[in-house]
């Protein structure tokens, strides 16, 4: 929210599971960088664990964020780690995110239940390690289901331009596929 705020167009965010696979917004696999998870491991029934993938989300939803970045102590903030779903819901018509460290391949039915669980359809991009022949199809399966699709984004050429991207939907596979085989 504060990123959208500050007038972010694209966001790159990292996805994790937890144990229950939920999937959350969570930069590491662990949790003393970013959660008060130091004050309340281990106390009312929660794992000792620093590992994210150690805790369901209920738990995970009794820790607090901290305010800051990285390593550094820092104040705790009243927010909780964000699901997928709630990522979605904020960033619909006003932002976009690439979706990183999941591999989109195995774990599109998840990202695709939560697409359709939001109704929120052009928020995230298709981006890293998908290959363009399921990048088609996905989109087409979208297309004729909805009526929407998710923007692309190809780390392996580049983002391309911004007017390239946000052409309508229905120009969107045609250029794809003209970008794809090297035309610019």
């Amino acid at each position: 929210i504060s990123s959208i705020c500050m007038g972010a167009d694209i966001m790159e965010l990292d996805f994790r599971y937890t144990k229950d696979k939920k999937i959350v917004l969570m930069h590491y696999d662990t949790l003393h960088q970013s959660t008060d998870w130091e004050f309340k491991k281990g106390k009312n029934g929660l794992p000792e664990s620093d590992y994210l993938a150690d805790w369901t989300y209920e738990q995970l939803s009794q820790l607090r964020l901290k305010a800051g970045r990285k390593f550094r102590q820092t104040a705790i903030t009243e927010y909780i780690v964000p699901t997928l779903e709630e990522v979605l819901q904020v960033c619909e018509g006003r932002a976009f995110f690439i979706i990183d460290k999941m591999n989109p391949v195995e774990e599109w039915p998840y990202i695709y239940d939560c697409i359709c669980k939001t109704r929120c359809y052009e928020a995230f991009a298709f981006a890293y390690k998908i290959p363009e022949e399921m990048v088609i199809t996905l989109q087409k399966e979208m297309l004729e289901k909805f009526g929407k699709t998710g923007p692309y984004f190809y780390l392996r050429k580049h983002a391309g331009s911004l007017e390239r991207e946000l052409i309508s939907p229905t120009h969107r596979l045609a250029v794809f596929d003209e970008f794809s085989q090297g035309k610019d």
